[in-house]
């Protein structure tokens, strides 16, 4: 039980690594400030745990059982917490996953957003209702470098962080209105129990399915990278512990905190252009020319899909209506008839209004959106806005990617949101699949460069689509059951009115967004980021005003809740004018 003034912190993945760092360094306060709640999922794991915490186990510093993927876990443990009152939440449970795309398994990629990602967003959920009500608190998730910048042959690894990374960042601007903040911790490789099992693993694991030479890249190239990089560049578990401890000890809480001043130019490197490209082009170039230096959807082809001589086959989802019909329309009718667009859907009943647009193109439009209070949304729904978002993505780059490779030829394309960039709040579960997309992207358009097959992303704010316009709908009358009142008000005369006005002034049609798919298509030397709306190039830029990404947070909170009026105002005026002058050549943490 804490003592009065104490404040109460609940770790999550605490047996050993930066979980147990943690725990240690905070109970062993020497100001006695914190009383540490330890967790794990078996407590004979706890030994290590309690012998390095010496006098302070059973003083500062107790142990209870949780499973982060078990909602009936999850419940019991704040249960068993005084008044379930948790000053401090900090998520650390995490596992890990290298290696080919080809070689894993969706059940494997699963397991890994089931605790990375929907993990945490367990824990918060059930603490940040008494946290909104007491009007204080502080989240804190231990994310990655890896959740900024994605790595090779770490892809999915990479899109869980991204993920958490963007769902944290939608939350904080709503959180800030109740006086809890949210913070994220990004190490880079770290000395640990989990890093070593991980490379242990991966260097006897065959890959099935994935090609010989992927293979080849994977262990001459990766491997060897991959473990100079933790010999030079690796911190230790209580390296971390200090920083997060410095991070809850800040009067005003960064939301981003990198912890190894190496990785700060690398991930700036990311965003010196807006198109993303130099740092994909570098990481390749470092990765494979300069090794020294850093020593379940089957596609079918049938007489009847038959593409004529020198026509490039475009295999377009997602597509029956909005984005994906326009971009399948507009190829399909190509003056010069370059394109052979075969388009599909869930229900081929539905092909009517291609079918009328286009005369031969059938498409798909594969997306879905969830907005809403985060108290409000179940664990069901997120998952299902992952399984088309993002999983529905990587069964379709896992079942065309290795003929791509084969033929030494391909682009892939996904069409991602400016969500998938910039957090917005009451859409985190959305942004989070975005985020978690993109950064799948980025580390395998690192690789398939080997291979001449290009990655893009294009990035669309908002689109007048059926899509958007029956989300709004729906939203407008739902009820959002366990939301608080407040919760609820600031969603409704806040954010809807915002939103609507947005779509108003600034909003593109489809068929904007079909013409810069062409134009990246058509490009020769493809770039990996496209963002579709020039007004939406300085509210990017914004977030890496500065590395701790607190200035976008603060911005975005102030126009939501204490600016609306002059947002309104803004919008409309913006509706009117060119905004050429605003497009940038270059996006500068500085």
């Amino acid at each position: 039980m804490a003592a009065e003034g104490q404040k109460v912190v609940l770790i999550t993945g605490c047996s050993s690594g930066i979980g147990l760092a943690i725990a240690v360094t905070l109970a062993r306060d020497e100001m006695k400030r914190y009383y540490v709640i330890g967790t794990m999922r078996d407590l004979k794991r706890k030994d290590k745990l309690v012998e390095a915490a010496g006098d302070a186990y059973g003083k500062t510093l107790s142990l209870l059982t949780l499973d982060v993927c078990s909602d009936e876990s999850v419940k019991q443990c704040v249960d068993n917490i005084k008044d379930r009152h948790i000053d401090i939440l900090i998520n650390n449970a995490g596992v890990g996953l290298v290696g080919p795309v080809e070689g894993l398994s969706m059940d494997e990629m699963m397991a890994v957003f089931q605790t990375n990602f929907f993990g945490a967003v367990r824990m918060i959920k059930e603490v940040m209702p008494d946290m909104k009500k007491r009007q204080s608190g502080h989240i804190i998730v231990v994310s990655s470098a890896m959740g900024l910048q994605g790595v090779v042959f770490n892809d999915v690894y990479s899109a869980s962080k991204f993920a958490i990374e963007g769902f944290c960042e939608s939350l904080a601007v709503q959180l800030l209105k109740f006086n809890v903040t949210v913070s994220m911790i990004e190490p880079g490789p770290v000395h640990t129990e989990f890093e070593m099992k991980m490379f242990a693993d991966v260097s006897k694991k065959e890959y099935a399915g994935t090609d010989p030479e992927t293979l080849h890249h994977f262990r001459t190239y990766y491997l060897p990278s991959a473990m100079n990089i933790f010999q030079g560049l690796g911190q230790s578990p209580e390296h971390i512990a200090k920083c997060t401890k410095k991070v809850i000890e800040s009067p005003r809480p960064p939301f981003r905190n990198l912890t190894n001043p190496l990785y700060t130019p690398i991930v700036a490197l990311k965003y010196a252009d807006e198109t993303g490209s130099l740092s994909v082009h570098t990481f390749y170039h470092v990765l494979y020319n300069l090794g020294g230096v850093m020593n379940t959807l089957t596609i079918r082809y049938s007489s009847e899909i038959m593409a004529a001589e020198g026509q490039k086959v475009v295999l377009i989802t997602g597509c029956s209506s909005g984005i994906g019909l326009a971009i399948a329309v507009m190829l399909a009718r190509d003056e010069m008839k370059r394109y052979y667009v075969i388009g599909t859907m869930r229900d081929l009943k539905r092909k009517d209004k291609l079918v009328e647009a286009a005369g031969y193109a059938y498409v798909n439009n594969a997306g879905v959106g969830l907005v809403g209070p985060v108290e409000a949304l179940s664990l069901d729904d997120m998952k299902q806005v992952f399984e088309t978002n993002f999983f529905g993505v990587v069964r379709m780059i896992k079942e065309v990617m290795p003929d791509m490779k084969k033929r030494r030829s391909g682009h892939i394309i996904v069409v991602s949101s400016v969500l998938g960039l910039h957090g917005v709040a009451f859409n985190d579960v959305y942004s989070a699949s975005k985020f978690a997309t993109e950064g799948l992207c980025e580390g395998l358009a690192i690789q398939l460069m080997k291979f001449n097959v290009n990655v893009s992303m294009i990035e669309p704010g908002p689109v007048n689509t059926e899509f958007e316009l029956k989300l709004m709908t729906e939203v407008s009358k739902k009820e959002y059951v366990g939301t608080d009142p407040e919760t609820l008000d600031h969603f409704r005369t806040c954010y809807l009115p915002t939103q609507v006005n947005l779509f108003q002034g600034l909003g593109q049609t489809p068929e904007d967004i079909a013409k810069v798919t062409k134009k990246v298509i058509e490009s020769k030397r493809p770039p990996f980021r496209n963002l579709t709306n020039p007004l939406y190039t300085p509210i990017v830029a914004l977030k890496y005003a500065d590395d701790t990404r607190s200035l976008s947070v603060h911005t975005f909170y102030h126009m939501l809740y204490n600016l609306g009026g002059v947002m309104h105002v803004s919008v409309r005026i913006m509706k009117f004018l060119n905004f050429e002058w605003l497009r940038r050549r270059a996006i500068s943490p500085t």
